[in-house]
């Protein structure tokens, strides 16, 4: 009994580094890196700003901290749009990067809210044997601190690659 290795052929462009392009992988990784951390650093000083307005007149009512952030993400992610256009045009990065940095937060999004579950759910179990441990190890696995730092500037960032590719006609 031979084996054809003819019908391999159709699915050569996997394995030929010449005709995808290079580095694609690290690229977007790299972006993904450096839009969160302008992302996050715009997060908190909107947010910020927003708090120091809210105080200084009494006519603006916060409501709750949930919408507040929401109306903050979405403001950052409108300004590093802004940001970024002009990024863009300077080193214009493949479209395709930017796809994979939208899976990356799409990935990202999935794997923390599934982390937190789980880490939820041990957190309880934790709490109900402390005389095994005798110890409080509990706010080690506490999952809320890394997902109020990491979800408003993934979101934003999302956002932000959103409506470049609406303005550049991808979408």
């Amino acid at each position: 009994m031979e084996f054809n290795f003819n019908y391999l052929n159709r699915y050569k462009y996997l394995f030929n580094a010449r005709k995808t392009q290079s580095l694609i992988f690290v690229q977007s990784i790299a972006l993904l890196f450096g839009m969160v951390i302008i992302n996050l650093i715009l997060f908190i000083i909107l947010f910020n700003l927003a708090i120091i307005l809210a105080d200084s007149f009494n006519a603006l009512r916060i409501g709750s901290i949930f919408s507040l952030s929401m109306w903050v993400i979405v403001l950052s992610g409108l300004i590093h749009y802004l940001i970024f256009r002009k990024f863009q045009e300077k080193f214009n990065l493949p479209t395709t990067v930017l796809t994979m940095v939208e899976y990356y937060i799409q990935w990202i999004l999935i794997y923390m809210t599934i982390y937190q579950v789980m880490f939820d759910t041990l957190h309880k179990v934790v709490k109900k044997i402390p005389d095994i441990l005798n110890l409080d190890l509990s706010y080690l696995i506490n999952p809320t601190y890394l997902i109020i730092a990491i979800f408003p500037a993934l979101i934003a960032t999302w956002i932000t690659i959103v409506l470049y590719k609406v303005y550049k006609k991808d979408i």
